[in-house]
């Protein structure tokens, strides 16, 4: 349901007993009787603040899906079932925002990650895959041919995408890529040596530095240690 309201709505909000949850929160001028009208428009669902994470993610999508929308979205496949996939994803998001519930883990987001045909095949094509995927086509076992031709969804963790990726070469990295998924952000401020490490252009001098700096009010404030540059913070996933 989309609302129209004068003033910025949050996108949390609680009135006694109801929760209304807002997203895609943008403002709008549009010419009135009187000249230019400008108000704030977003799309809201109703909950209960003490709703749990499922009921939350059911409300979110009821907003926009009744049951039978749903089932029409699943059963077209294509671009309706992708629109769908991700409203679904950005219900979870929302339902994990409410609840302060981490970002999910890596392994948390494989186990959901799905693409419809069409989307997998423009990742891969966008990944600069798609061309090599295709020529290996004919050296594939047969499972995997068949899964080629006939899935109308990828699902990350499937085995037979899974032993695709294995015989093409491509590490966990990259398929995660072409699906989407990234890990949570490193926090700075609780992170061990060797997870600093792992951001581009980090060794043990620079990790030691970001930990004997602690506490660090901001990221930005992490390019004042030697050697490292406002570019190489800005290419690193951590937050404080």
């Amino acid at each position: 349901m989309k609302v129209q309201s004068t003033d910025k709505p949050d996108v949390y909000a609680v009135s006694g007993r109801e929760l209304r949850i807002h997203w895609n929160i943008e403002q709008v001028t549009r010419e009135g009787m009187e000249g230019p009208e400008t108000y704030w428009e977003a799309y809201e669902a109703l909950a209960r603040p003490t709703d749990a994470y499922p009921v939350l993610i059911e409300s979110i999508i009821r907003s926009q899906y009744t049951t039978s929308q749903e089932l029409a979205a699943i059963n077209s496949g294509g671009e309706r079932y992708q629109a769908f996939l991700d409203f679904r994803q950005q219900a979870k998001t929302l339902a994990r925002g409410w609840l302060g519930m981490p970002e999910p883990s890596v392994a948390d987001q494989r186990a959901e990650a799905v693409l419809t045909r069409a989307r997998f095949k423009l990742a891969l094509l966008e990944g600069g895959y798609l061309d090599a995927v295709e020529a290996a086509y004919p050296s594939w076992p047969r499972n995997v041919q068949i899964m080629w031709d006939d899935s109308s969804t990828f699902e990350r963790m499937h085995p037979a995408l899974i032993q695709l990726a294995e015989a093409m070469g491509y590490s966990s990295e990259q398929m995660d890529a072409i699906f989407g998924i990234t890990p949570p952000p490193i926090n700075v401020n609780t992170a061990t040596q060797e997870e600093l490490t792992a951001l581009s252009g980090v060794g043990t001098t620079i990790a030691n530095a970001i930990i004997n700096g602690r506490p660090w009010a901001a990221t930005a404030d992490l390019s004042s240690i030697s050697g490292v540059s406002d570019t190489m913070v800005s290419g690193w996933n951590v937050t404080v």
